[in-house]
């Protein structure tokens, strides 16, 4: 008669019995990925929202040409003169206090409507930067939008001088404009 090998039965009956435990850690394991996605997926339309919130306001503050406009997005948004800070603390204090003098003058003849005034300002900047070979295309672009016949091109160039005297000065932009 042959024996039993109880053992080997004992493993193949094992076999057949789930393992509770490793059941249970592979459940965690999923709950905890699952809930990871959703943190991203939300994270990512919070993100997508404040993006378009930040479209929508800047576009505003660019038809507009308002101070207040400016001041309400530089407010709600404050990363974004965090964006311009770092060049401008590069330049010397003199160099700084030149381009916010110019630019000031820039922004107050466009604000009281002197458009050709500003467009002559900033047209002597933006050649005295060609002819240094630091040609701005970004001053370039203003000045074709106060030179437009177009006000809503005037209007948004206004206003992207006055966001960036807004990020450069904060507080005072508020109290001077």
């Amino acid at each position: 008669m042959a024996t039993l090998d109880y053992a080997s039965i004992l493993q193949a009956g094992q076999q057949l019995v789930p393992n509770i435990r490793e059941q249970a850690y592979q459940r965690e394991v999923m709950d905890f990925r699952r809930e990871q996605m959703q943190a991203q997926r939300a994270k990512a339309e919070a993100e997508a929202q404040e993006q378009a919130a930040y479209k929508a306001q800047l576009e505003e503050a660019l038809l507009s040409n308002n101070p207040r406009d400016i001041l309400r997005l530089m407010a709600r948004f404050p990363n974004m003169a965090d964006a311009v800070k770092p060049v401008w603390e590069s330049m010397d204090a003199s160099q700084r206090e030149a381009d916010l003098t110019q630019m000031g003058t820039i922004y107050a003849r466009a604000q009281a409507q002197d458009f050709q005034g500003a467009a002559q300002a900033l047209r002597a900047r933006v050649e005295a930067d060609r002819a240094a070979g630091q040609a701005d295309p970004a001053d370039e672009a203003v000045l074709a939008g106060l030179e437009s016949d177009d006000p809503i091109q005037r209007n948004a160039a206004v206003a992207t001088i006055g966001i960036q005297l807004a990020a450069l000065t904060g507080d005072k932009f508020a109290e001077t404009y």
